[in-house]
């Protein structure tokens, strides 16, 4: 009964020692050093990733689950269970984002108008998505537009406007009907 007691004291003495720390603006491990963009200092952040990748990489080589921590016999970090779940996770994850971004970007084309939610491609007003691409990965594009606050420089086309644009160098076939041009 006194171990749990104590144990208590503990956990209440280390968590009012993080808040106090993290009120004062210095990294809630060490102390000392100011923290740098969230509550522990590079160092400390350094640290404890690359503890927690020592753990990681000990799991995976003695066959155990990264997430679970049962045994399996996959080739890879997480047991068959834990994967579905974590697809899952993400799947849902990147659905939310999308949904997110096609709510900012009108959920229509921006050459003819289409309103089908399944075809719209994320096109870069200024042809320049292939540097884009460099610094920000296809996966994080979501991300990217939230955090710039879903820029002019994008906008969204279905797929059929965004392979013309790209095949006739901006001659999407719907702009030439507008002006009563034949396409042939």
């Amino acid at each position: 009964m006194a171990d749990s007691i104590s144990n208590t004291q503990q956990n209440t003495k280390l968590k009012d020692r993080y808040l106090d720390r993290k009120d004062k603006g210095v990294c809630v491990s060490c102390g000392v050093r100011p923290a740098s963009g969230g509550v522990e200092c590079e160092s400390c952040r350094d640290l404890k990733r690359s503890q927690w990748l020592a753990r990681k990489l000990k799991k995976v080589e003695s066959g155990l689950c990264v997430k679970c921590h049962e045994p399996h016999t996959r080739n890879t970090e997480m047991c068959e269970l834990c994967m579905e779940n974590n697809n899952r996770i993400c799947k849902l994850r990147r659905d939310s984002a999308r949904k997110e971004a096609l709510d900012a970007y009108g959920h229509k084309c921006a050459c003819c108008g289409l309103t089908n939610d399944v075809f719209p491609a994320f096109d870069h007003v200024n042809d320049d998505g292939h540097i884009h691409r460099k610094s920000v990965p296809p996966h994080k594009l979501f991300k990217w537009l939230k955090l710039n606050q879903w820029p002019k420089s994008m906008q969204l086309l279905c797929h059929n406007c965004n392979w013309a644009k790209y095949a006739t160098g901006d001659n999407c076939p719907h702009k030439l009907i507008d002006q009563s041009t034949t396409l042939y």
